[in-house]
Parts: structure tokens; sequence; C-alpha cells
């Protein structure tokens, strides 16, 4: 087993002299997925108290990671946004972590739900069990991101649903997702958790539009 670990690592050693990790922003070879300059070009929001809060403002280098992430499968930068959400969580006393949950054909497609990447290391690292079957996305819905502001509430309205509200009941929920907007998908999500016996919903965001 010994001599197999020791392969591995002279493997891996040979493929970084080969293929160099880069930031997968800027293309600078390091070792991070984003580069020191990039990270000093992220623009933190400022916690203004309430039960809704966001890491950072998406644009420049966080909404190229964001997209990134969701449509180039940039799954080694999840851990490095999570961090971030980390390093600003507002939050505290919560028993239970739920991400926003995608529809199961879109699932299918993308291959993971970015949202529950980000909230598997805030789990982690707070001690918080993450309940991923708990919210469902019980139909397909629009993305609202191609929406305007009018219709994204009738396009996510009744769109979710709790499966196992035992999991929920009497709890307070962090509710984990990666883009706030006008707040609709968050929002109709936090009154469906309510609704089903939750104790109180923060919901909370890696980035804020």
């Amino acid at each position: 087993m010994e001599k197999m670990d020791i392969f591995i690592k002279i493997f891996n050693c040979i493929l970084n002299i080969i293929f160099p990790p880069k930031c997968c922003i800027c293309g600078m070879i390091g070792d991070d997925a984003f580069c020191p300059e990039c990270v000093s070009q992220i623009k933190y929001t400022t916690y203004e108290g309430g039960m809704t809060s966001s890491a950072a403002i998406y644009e420049g280098v966080i909404k190229k990671a964001i997209k990134k992430l969701k449509f180039n499968k940039k799954k080694r930068l999840a851990p490095v946004l999570s961090k971030i959400m980390l390093n600003s969580l507002p939050f505290s006393g919560f028993d239970v972590i739920v991400p926003v949950p995608l529809h199961r054909d879109r699932l299918r497609k993308r291959g993971f739900n970015q949202s529950q990447l980000l909230a598997k290391d805030i789990s982690e690292f707070c001690k918080a069990p993450l309940l991923t079957e708990v919210l469902i996305r019980q139909r397909p819905t629009t993305p609202q991101f191609g929406l305007d502001k009018a219709k994204r509430v009738p396009n996510v309205k009744g769109a979710f649903c709790v499966k196992q509200p035992d999991m929920i009941k009497g709890k307070a929920v962090l509710l984990v997702d990666d883009i706030l907007t006008t707040g609709a998908t968050t929002l109709e999500c936090k009154k469906e958790l309510l609704s089903w016996g939750a104790a109180e919903v923060f919901i909370y965001t890696l980035s804020k539009a």
C-alpha cells in the first residue's frame, strides 16, 4: 500500500510538471484555483443585519468563477468559493444546512448542484448536518437570470416542496445558494421550509447581483 501511495505521489508530481495547475480565472500558473491577483479583485459585501446575506458582489472574478463552476464544470473552484463564504459568514446558531436544489433534469445534465458543493464545505467546517434530500425542486423552471423581475416570482412559485419535514421541524436552517438577484428563489424556498416546521431560515449566498 505504501508503494502505491509513493507511486501516486510521483505520478502527480510528474503531471504537475507537464501540466502545471493554473488559476481558473486568468490562467496564471500556481497551486490554487485563484491566483493572488484575482483574489485581490473580489468585492465583498457588508452585512447589514437581517436574515439574508451574501459574501461578495456578482461581478468580475466572482461572476467568472461562478460561470466556470456551473457551465464549464470547474469543480476545483468550489472549495475556494466556499472558503470565501466561510470567511464572511455572519450567521451562527443554525442547526442544519440546506442547499437550494436543482430539478432532477438539470441536475442530470450538469452532473452536480453547485449550491450543494458550496454548502458541503460550510457544513464540514461548521459541524452542521447537510440535508440534500429535504428540499426538492418538484418541477422544472426557467433559469431566473433569463427573466425580468416581474416574471421571476411566478416562475418559482410552487416549484419547491419539503420531502422530509421531520428533519427540519423546530430547527434553524441555513439555506445556501450561489447567486442572490431579486431573492425570488430563496424566498420561495424559505417559505416552504417555514411552512413545514422550520423554526427560522437564514439565507446565505456566495454572491449578490
